[in-house]
């Protein structure tokens, strides 16, 4: 991969002697005549591939987070049926505690389960509200005209677009 600053100060220097040389000349006829003579679009076009393939790697890195964490969900949910499974053994059998030279196994009798039967009536003293702006919302309101306390709306910054054939 070309090293893109490099490019691009070769490219600076290049047109600033061209400027020197012809200061008559219209900037668009000046980067024309300069477009071949340095390796900057090539660079770019070089970085931008190298990109492409790093978000082609996240994305493979992503397909195989998900099927290893689907992996370690099956595996978590073995484990529980396992010891589910154990732990009705021991209920059937009687059994408060047992021992093996590696572990030591008791029935615990657990904690009562909180159980919500209807949302509504939860005094607000015991529910989590969570108030986070609506950016859409605002960006609409704002565009409409509307001045909303506690907000400006920043420059747009500019992005490139790569179409991929």
């Amino acid at each position: 991969m070309p090293d893109l600053s490099m490019a691009l100060n070769a490219h600076k220097v290049l047109v600033a002697q061209i400027r020197l040389m012809f200061p008559e000349e219209t900037e668009e006829s000046l980067l024309d005549s300069i477009e071949g003579l340095t390796e900057l679009d090539a660079a770019i076009f070089s970085v931008l591939r190298h990109a492409a393939e790093r978000e082609a790697h996240g994305k493979a890195i992503a397909e195989m987070i998900d099927t290893l964490a689907a992996r370690k969900r099956r595996l978590e949910e073995g484990a529980r049926t396992i010891r589910l499974a154990a732990l009705h053994a021991m209920l059937e059998a009687g059994f408060k505690k047992l021992a093996a030279p590696d572990m030591t196994v008791s029935v615990g009798s657990g904690k009562p389960r909180v159980t919500i039967t209807d949302d509504a009536l939860v005094p607000d003293d015991l529910c989590r509200v969570t108030r986070a702006p609506s950016k859409t919302d605002i960006a609409k309101a704002l565009a409409e005209g509307r001045e909303i306390p506690g907000v400006t709306l920043g420059n747009p910054e500019p992005f490139i677009v790569v179409h991929r054939k």
